[in-house]
C-alpha cells in the first residue's frame, strides 16, 4: 500500500480495509478554503516569507527594507510572526472549519496559501486528519496548495501528481502555484481531485486563460486514459466576471473543450433549493473593498461523469458558501475621502491579522470556505 502523505504521527503504518459492504446512499464531503497565509515561523530558503518571521530573525530587517511597496514594506518591518502566532493562526482556522461544518470533518479538505509540509502537518493534526498531500511550487512567496483527507473503507488514496504551471506576461515567465492532482478510488471508481490557486487579479486575464488551458489538458489526458474518470476541480481561481478573455467561458466550461466542466454554484442555482436556505448564503466568497463588490473566486467544477448518474454524482443542493457569523465581520467605509464613506457592508470575511496576539483580534481569512457533497 502506498503510504505517501501520512503525517508524522502515522509514518510507518498503513491501514488495510477488507471484507466490507458498501452502504447505499453514501456521501463524500468536500471543502475548499483559502487560508490566507498559513506560514510557519521559519525561513524557507529562496522564498520571500520575511513578513512571516519573528522580528529579530537574522536578515529580516535588511530584506524588508528592499520591498518596493510601502504598504508591504511596513507590514514586513512591523510584523513579529512567532511560533505563538502560528499556533494562534492554526487555532483560528481550526475554529473556522469546525464552526462552518458543525464539527463534522469534511472527507476531503483542499487548502490554498499554505507554506510547507511542516505547517500543513500541524494544521492537519489539529483538525484530525491523518493524511495530506501538497505541492512544492516555484511561487516567489512560497505558497502552495494541499489536500487533507482520511482514508476509509470506501475512499482509497492512489497517487499524487503535481503539475508545474507556466505563465507568461509579454513573453516574460513568472513563477506561479502548481496544480495538485490527487487520484482516489471511491467505492471502486476512479475519482480525481485537482486543487488550484490561479494567478491573482494583479496579472492580466490572458495569464489565467493560459493556466485554464493547462488544467484542461491534464483532465483531457486522464479522461482519455479512462473515460469513466470522475473529476472535481476546486480552488481559488481568481477569475471575476470582468475577465477578458474569460478562462471559464472559453476553456473550463466551454463546449469547445473535449471535457467541459459544470460550475457547482450554477447547478445549485438550478436545483430549486428552498429560498430560506439561499438567503443565508453570502453573495460570494470574497469581498472587494475598493470596488464594493462580491466575487466567487473560490469554486468547485465537476466533470460530466459527476452529473449523469455514473456511480458518483454531485449533490448540487448540498453546495454552500460557508459563512457562520463567527468568521464574518462588518466592513465599515471609514475614510471620509472615499466615495462610499459611511457605508457598512455586513457579513464580510473576517480577515486574518498578522499582528494579532489574541483570538479576539486574530480573524480568520479574507475568503469564505466552500462545501459540497458527492453521492455514491
Amino acid at each position: 500500500m502506498n503510504c505517501l502523505g501520512k503525517i508524522a504521527l502515522l509514518v510507518g503504518s498503513c491501514f488495510v480495509f477488507t471484507g466490507h459492504l458498501y452502504a447505499e446512499g453514501s456521501e463524500l464531503s468536500l471543502m475548499f478554503y483559502n487560508t490566507l497565509n498559513l506560514f510557519d515561523s521559519d525561513h524557507d530558503k529562496g522564498k520571500n516569507d520575511w513578513a512571516y518571521l519573528p522580528k529579530d530573525f537574522p536578515g529580516k530587517l535588511e530584506q524588508c527594507k528592499k520591498i518596493s511597496s510601502r504598504r508591504w514594506r511596513d507590514e514586513c518591518l512591523n510584523s513579529d510572526w512567532t511560533n505563538a502566532s502560528v499556533e494562534l493562526k492554526i487555532n483560528q482556522l481550526n475554529e473556522a472549519v469546525t464552526e462552518s461544518t458543525q464539527d463534522k470533518l469534511p472527507d476531503l479538505l483542499g487548502l490554498s496559501e499554505v507554506e510547507n509540509p511542516k505547517v500543513v502537518e500541524r494544521f492537519a493534526r489539529k483538525l484530525g486528519y491523518q493524511q495530506f498531500v501538497m505541492t512544492n511550487s516555484p511561487d516567489t512567496r512560497g505558497i502552495d496548495v494541499a489536500l487533507l483527507f482520511n482514508e476509509n473503507v470506501d475512499l482509497k488514496f492512489i497517487e499524487k501528481r503535481e503539475h508545474v504551471i507556466t505563465t507568461k506576461i509579454e513573453s516574460r515567465s513568472k513563477p506561479t502555484r502548481n496544480i495538485l492532482e490527487v487520484e482516489f478510488k471511491l467505492n471502486g471508481q476512479r475519482l480525481i481531485i485537482m486543487v488550484n490557486h490561479w494567478p491573482s487579479q494583479g496579472a492580466p486575464s490572458p495569464v489565467r486563460l493560459n493556466v485554464a488551458k493547462q488544467a484542461q489538458a491534464i483532465v483531457d489526458r486522464q479522461v482519455a486514459k479512462d473515460p469513466n474518470t470522475h473529476v472535481v476541480m476546486m480552488g481559488d481561481f481568481n477569475v471575476i466576471p470582468e475577465d477578458h478573455p474569460h478562462p471559464f467561458h472559453l476553456v473550463t466550461m466551454s463546449y469547445a473543450s473535449k471535457n467541459p466542466f459544470k460550475d457547482v454554484h450554477a447547478l445549485y442555482k438550478k436545483s430549486k433549493v428552498p429560498q430560506e436556505v439561499s438567503k443565508m448564503m453570502p453573495y460570494g466568497t470574497y469581498f472587494y473593498m475598493n470596488g464594493m463588490t462580491w466575487n466567487r473566486l473560490d469554486r468547485f467544477f465537476v466533470s460530466k461523469n459527476l452529473t449523469n448518474n455514473r456511480g458518483i454524482e454531485v449533490d448540487p443542493k448540498s453546495y454552500r458558501i460557508l459563512a457562520p457569523k463567527k468568521i464574518t465581520k462588518d466592513f465599515v467605509y471609514s475614510n471620509p475621502s472615499y466615495y462610499s464613506y459611511g457605508t457598512t457592508i455586513s457579513g464580510t470575511p473576517y480577515s486574518g491579522n498578522i499582528n494579532a496576539t489574541s483570538p479576539e483580534d486574530a480573524g480568520y481569512s479574507d475568503h469564505f470556505p466552500i462545501y459540497v457533497k458527492l453521492k455514491y
